[in-house]
C-alpha cells in the first residue's frame, strides 16, 4: 500500500524519511521559508512505517512578515 496525498483527481505520492531526525531537519528548512505559513511537522505513517511531514494548526509568524499591512 502507498501513500499519497489526493490532489484533484491525481494521486501523488508523500515523500518519506526513514528517520525521525531526518524528518525533523526537513520540516525545520520548509517552515523557515518567508512565504510557509502553517507550520509543518514530522509523524509516522501507520502504513508504510516511515516519517511524513504534514501541516498543523499552528500559523507561523516570521521576522519579515509579509502579510504585515503597512
Amino acid at each position: 500500500m502507498e501513500c499519497f496525498r489526493i490532489i484533484g483527481d491525481k494521486k501523488i505520492p508523500k515523500k518519506k524519511y526513514n528517520t525521525q531526525e531526518e524528518a525533523i531537519k526537513e520540516a525545520k528548512i520548509i517552515n523557515n521559508k518567508p512565504n510557509q505559513i502553517h507550520k509543518v511537522v514530522p509523524y509516522k505513517c501507520k502504513v508504510c512505517f516511515k516519517f511524513h511531514l504534514g501541516k498543523n494548526k499552528t500559523i507561523l509568524k516570521h521576522d519579515n512578515n509579509i502579510y504585515k499591512t503597512k
